[in-house]
């Protein structure tokens, strides 16, 4: 029985009484101590081990690199929307999926790079040029400069070995309407059980350039007319995100299709900015 308090960490070796140290013996004390099942204070213990595993998120200071694209509103043509997310990469740079880009169309074309996921919101820059990058990513050269303190990290290897968990982070979509963002939490699947059914004019997807994920418990749509997320159509930005609750950038979500999935846990590819290739584009003189 004393075995099995000590297993159970209700008693210490130390606290118990030595009847004959020579012989090893062991005497039981006169009163056993509380079961854990019993007493609230494991449970006031535990709550407390739950905080310190789940830091709360501040947004403005986890994600402080995240922003989004302004567009011309399809509808109104004298109004604006806030759609797909982008990230500063550097004080004048900010990274995006290149469905995002719409480098074709002057309506699908934003115009602006809002910093923040919340209000108060930074300035507003103007975008003033962009760079392809395999029909994948596209960088958005702005008129003015961020405070390097928006600039991302971007992860390494040991980063992203090391992390908690995966959450990718981006804005809501609904036509028209300017939503909230989000965080979803998602795993990685292995590259070759990756179940990716829609294409597009990305070259070389692989398990050394980008990763297979799944989202992990995404919440159904309200209903027709509410905000919902996508993951893929809206350029969510990858993150791992350490024990200490601080984040770095891993990918960006990869154009394989325009729509957004039907099924939740529908498997999707992320951009690696892990990848040389990809981190030779971003350190590039623009």
């Amino acid at each position: 029985m004393i075995a099995s308090h000590i297993l159970r960490q209700t008693l210490t070796q130390e606290s118990v009484v030595q009847c004959n140290v020579a012989e090893q013996l062991v005497c039981c004390p006169h009163t056993l101590p509380q079961s854990p099942s019993s007493s609230t204070q494991p449970l006031k213990s535990s709550t407390h081990y739950a905080a310190v595993l789940e830091p709360p998120t501040d947004p403005q200071r986890t994600y402080a690199h995240m922003a989004s694209l302004r567009y011309l509103s399809p509808e109104t043509l004298d109004s604006y929307v806030y759609r797909c997310a982008a990230l500063v990469v550097r004080v004048n740079l900010a990274l995006t999926s290149a469905y995002c880009a719409g480098l074709d169309d002057v309506v699908k074309m934003p115009s602006r790079v809002r910093l923040g996921l919340v209000a108060p919101f930074q300035e507003e820059l103007a975008i003033n040029g962009s760079f392809d990058y395999n029909s994948d990513l596209v960088l958005f050269r702005l008129t003015r400069n961020y405070s390097s303190e928006a600039i991302a990290k971007i992860c390494s290897q040991q980063d992203l070995d090391s992390s908690r968990k995966l959450m990718a982070v981006g804005f809501a979509q609904k036509n028209g309407v300017n939503c909230g963002w989000f965080e979803q939490e998602v795993s990685l699947r292995p590259f070759a059980a990756c179940n990716i059914t829609a294409w597009s004019g990305v070259r070389g997807i692989e398990s050394q350039t980008h990763f297979c994920v799944y989202p992990i418990h995404m919440p159904a749509a309200t209903g027709s007319g509410s905000c919902f997320r996508c993951l893929r159509a809206g350029a969510s930005v990858l993150h791992a995100v350490q024990a200490d609750g601080s984040a770095c950038v891993a990918g960006v979500a990869t154009p394989t299709g325009g729509r957004c999935y039907n099924a939740a846990n529908a498997d999707l590819y992320y951009t690696s900015l892990l990848n040389g290739n990809v981190l030779d584009f971003i350190n590039g003189s623009h």
